[in-house]
């Protein structure tokens, strides 16, 4: 394939027509891979080009191309989900996609991108460049030049209209958006989203009346917002998801779930993975998880290592750099007018006998892509040689380019076309004995060791798990707790509201809700504290309250339960047994914890009690010292303080 795009690019170049020489110059500089690029976007110049010179046919090149990618892309399987998803996009209906891990969320896109290309104006959006790179779009701060500051609907924006003449342009004339891994998309960005096509194209229909295809799993990572953004944005929104957005509030759009899963083939993974997706595993699905666990970790393995947060990745990436002797090859990114967030390191540091993986695709010779592995064999100033593990065979990796563009639109064509105003050049590696779960979504890996059993939030544990194409691929390097295996409540509720014909019934309210005067009606978790807790609560210096469980009266607010006795989780309700609330379990927590939404905090020392929120979810982890239960809850805004009457 590297000698037909050298050829093209060369056959361009040297021609007298200028047309062809700004294809060739447009094609040096591309984003993508010259595969896509002529995959995508050359066909119509092919004919054109064919009348210019008869020495050589660039149609049947770029047909010959097209059949090597669709080749290697795999032949979409209509089935009757995809079948349903195409037909209400046909009709021009907003549609969301949705689907477990590996059921082929992303060959169904490329798909609706080919059959509508030169017919229709379309672009593709993601909220990262990793989720931008592996659907071949652009991320979302990009094209419409987002804010980095939270969005409050209804209120004004100095900042939000910046767009240049050629990227206005190109959004009065877009006909449909596809935003990819939506999931990922916090609700205020996808108002923010909203304003600026309603803005621009002079419109009061929601999305200035373009059409919507989102593709995304909401089972999987939740959109990152900090909690300094949160508290800005939170009286304006139920969730943090995309669909607590005004704007979806407004219109009507169609969801369409893809079942079959194609990454996976054992039944029994697939039937595992399903009911960890959804938070609704059993006894059987958490020991065929926990038998891949291996208590001795010193086998010789070339799996990349998935861990839950950015700090132990990087400890762990450069531990094992240092142990390999040598001084590192030091490279340094430049950047020219670069004003979006990095692609990657701008200082990276490698040595043969590194394990990397390539952070973009191969723009001339496809010989790798975002996700692909290897090792280092060989260093020097200006290039990296590493034995990519698929091929193995040794490449040569220089500097790529990551362009930042403004948009125009070739209206003859239908094609947007981009004009590049800033460049970010770097080796495409990064360190990756290990990385973390959320840099890994989107990624797929015949072998992987995993490191989640302190996972933190909604879809680690089933991301990190989906990753891998069979379960005898995985190690685990620490058993996974049942109780780490969640699903949010508030995906649970919003894919419940969806009726027989697809659409979204109206949808209940997620908010905190407002208690009454009467505290002891509510449904409140209850605790006596100590005075230094209650002032430091009180005042906002402490945001966190963990308790032991000592007792069958505390152990009986914390869990679910029938007339004082404990009822099991799911993964235990059906075992013959009575558990008792100090049972340890494993790590496994034996009972259902409580659904509750507030706190009700109480200090004799001071006579009064308070009530506040509770801001996320309440873990349940065990002291391992005292050989109990803990619960630790994440304390939010402070509602009311109460004097206590008669002494509580």
């Amino acid at each position: 394939m590297a000698s037909l795009a050298d050829k093209i690019i060369e056959y361009l170049a040297k021609h007298p027509n200028s047309k062809a020489k700004e294809i060739a110059e447009a094609l040096r500089f591309t984003r993508r891979s010259i595969n896509q690029a002529l995959y995508y976007e050359l066909e119509p110049s092919g004919a054109v080009l064919k009348n210019l010179n008869d020495e050589w046919d660039l149609s049947d090149a770029v047909k010959k191309n097209r059949a090597e990618i669709s080749a290697k892309q795999g032949v979409i399987e209509i089935n009757e989900d995809s079948a349903k998803a195409l037909k209400w996009i046909n009709s021009g209906k907003n549609v969301f996609i949705t689907g477990k891990a590996g059921t082929g969320k992303t060959t169904l896109l490329r798909k609706i991108r080919n059959d509508y290309q030169g017919k229709k104006v379309m672009i593709t959006l993601a909220p990262t460049g990793v989720a931008a790179e592996n659907a071949g779009g652009i991320t979302m701060h990009s094209f419409l030049r987002l804010p980095l500051t939270p969005y409050a609907p209804n209120y004004k924006k100095n900042d939000l209209y910046s767009l240049d003449d050629g990227s206005i342009d190109v959004v009065k004339n877009l006909d449909i958006i596809i935003i990819d891994e939506i999931s990922m998309v916090r609700c205020d960005m996808l108002d923010a989203t909203d304003n600026i096509l309603r803005h621009y194209r002079d419109s009061d229909k929601p999305f200035g009346g373009i059409q919507l295809i989102m593709f995304g799993d909401l089972y999987q990572l939740m959109p990152v917002v900090e909690a300094k953004d949160w508290n800005k944005i939170k009286e304006f929104y139920e969730t943090p998801y995309f669909f607590s957005s005004s704007v979806l509030s407004k219109m009507e759009y169609y969801i369409c779930e893809l079942n079959k899963v194609y990454r996976q083939k054992n039944t029994d993974f697939i039937r595992t993975l399903n009911n960890i997706r959804v938070g609704k595993i059993t006894l059987s699905d958490i020991n065929l998880i926990n038998s891949r666990y291996v208590p001795d970790n010193t086998s010789n393995r070339n799996a990349i290592t998935l861990m839950t947060r950015n700090r132990k990745t990087k400890i762990f990436n450069n531990i094992k750099l240092e142990k390999i002797p040598g001084n590192s090859q030091h490279y340094e990114a430049q950047a020219v007018n670069w004003h979006e967030k990095l692609p990657t390191d701008w200082h990276l540091y490698l040595k043969p006998g590194a394990r990397v993986m390539f952070v973009r695709n191969d723009n001339l010779f496809n010989k790798y892509v975002n996700g692909s592995m290897g090792w280092v064999e060989e260093t020097s100033p200006d290039a990296v040689y590493v034995r990519e593990d698929k091929r193995n065979e040794v490449i040569r990796v220089e500097k790529q380019r990551w362009d930042e563009y403004s948009f125009y639109l070739d209206k003859k064509t239908k094609t947007i076309l981009t004009e590049v105003i800033g460049s970010f050049s770097q080796i495409p590696l990064k360190l990756a004995w290990a990385v973390t779960i959320h840099k890994s979504q989107g990624l797929t890996f015949d072998e992987v060791d995993i490191d989640a059993a302190d996972s933190f939030t909604f879809g680690q544990i089933y991301v990190a798990l989906s990753r891998c194409r069979t379960l005898t691929g995985i190690r685990l390097l620490e058993k996974i707790p049942s109780h780490k295996v969640i699903a949010d409540d508030k995906v649970l509720t919003f894919l419940s509201c969806i009726d027989q014909t697809g659409r979204v019934k109206q949808l209940p309210s997620f908010r905190l809700y407002k208690h009454d005067v009467d505290h002891e009606k509510d449904d409140l978790l209850c605790f006596d504290i100590s005075t230094k807790s209650y002032d430091a609560i009180k005042k906002g210096r402490k945001d966190r309250l963990v308790r032991n469980i000592s007792n069958n009266n505390i152990a009986c607010q914390v869990f679910e339960n029938n007339g004082g006795k404990l009822l099991p989780n799911n993964i235990f309700a059906h075992l013959q047994k009575e558990w008792r609330y100090d049972e340890i379990n494993d790590g496994n927590c034996p009972f259902r914890l409580r659904k509750v939404r507030m706190l009700k905090l109480c200090c004799k020392y001071f006579n009064e009690y308070i009530i506040c929120s509770i801001d996320g979810s309440i873990l349940i982890q065990t002291n391992t010292s005292k050989n109990q239960w803990q619960v630790s809850i994440p304390i939010g805004t402070i509602l009311s303080v109460h004097q206590i009457k008669n002494n509580r």
